[in-house]
């Protein structure tokens, strides 16, 4: 349980005494807020990280471990802020109005608070499948490290959304007409708007998905890595790549009831051991320019 301070949206956990302050962060020129959770750091802050989340379905089978990482982190020293993308869980706006672009923008607000509030210190991205994706795109131009957990490109991503949504609803319905996934290509390319686990799907969704491709950044010094899943297939990479890949015990966890505890499997290890490659890089191109 959490106790509240002064500050109704602000508060402390009485086992590691870490505050969590909420409130909503404006984006973008259409009027748009994000839903932004700023873990702060237990004593003097190392360094900041941006946790970036799925959508649809993955984003509630995510959250759970987004929480516990956030929480470990912030015991660690690090100030962590995660967040819901508009028009998804508690940010504001309609699903249906934004795509992977727009997203882009509530990664970068968030990478501006931590700037912000940790002048000097490290701010490394953390994404996992979409947000991997995502955080990929932010990290060419922003970032001193990041985490990329499970990535993949855009509409490959999307089409496994759909097949496993279309999956899920034929087992719910096992005598019902079932509805083919092409069959859904092909509404969302006309304009129709499609059901999928409840998020309203668009043309605009489905085409500005193309656009987006994860990017191995292979001759970036700064530190990054990719995490595998046990349960989760290789994506070919090339042999220069394999020193940045790691595999955590974890098992498709945004695939199922959020009940696994980051802090009992090996992605919680493999985070920490990246920010403390990432803070020691950090460190050692402050003395150079010193």
């Amino acid at each position: 349980m959490f106790a509240a301070t002064e500050d109704d949206c602000s508060f402390v956990d009485p086992e590691t005494g870490t505050r969590e302050e909420i409130r909503y962060l404006d984006v973008g020129d259409d009027g748009g807020q994000i839903y932004l959770v700023h873990h702060h750091a237990l004593g003097k802050a190392r360094g900041g990280v941006v946790l970036c989340g799925s959508i649809n379905a993955d984003r509630e089978g995510c959250l759970r471990t987004l929480v516990d990482i956030a929480r470990e982190l912030a015991v660690n020293g690090f100030d962590v802020v995660r967040f819901d993308y508009r028009g998804i869980g508690e940010s504001t706006g309609d699903f249906d109005d934004y795509c992977f672009s727009d997203w882009l923008q509530d990664i970068e607000a968030c990478v501006g608070v931590l700037r912000e509030k940790l002048p000097g210190l490290p701010v490394g991205l953390w994404g996992i499948r979409a947000g991997a994706l995502l955080a990929s795109e932010v990290f060419r131009k922003a970032g001193d490290g990041a985490l990329f957990c499970a990535p993949m490109d855009g509409q490959p991503f999307l089409q496994g959304i759909l097949r496993r949504s279309l999956v899920n609803d034929m087992l719910g319905r096992p005598n019902s007409k079932r509805t083919s996934r092409d069959a859904i290509i092909a509404a969302l390319e006309n304009g129709e708007l499609v059901n999928v686990d409840g998020y309203a799907w668009s043309k605009r969704l489905w085409q500005d998905a193309a656009a987006h491709r994860f990017v191995i950044p292979a001759d970036d010094s700064r530190p990054w890595q990719v995490v595998d899943f046990t349960d989760f297939p290789r994506t070919n990479l090339g042999a220069n790549h394999e020193s940045h890949r790691k595999t955590s015990s974890v098992g498709r966890f945004w695939e199922a009831t959020p009940t696994r505890v980051a802090k009992d499997s090996s992605l919680r290890d493999i985070t920490l051991t990246w920010l403390v490659s990432m803070s020691d890089f950090c460190n050692s191109i402050a003395v150079t320019l010193l």
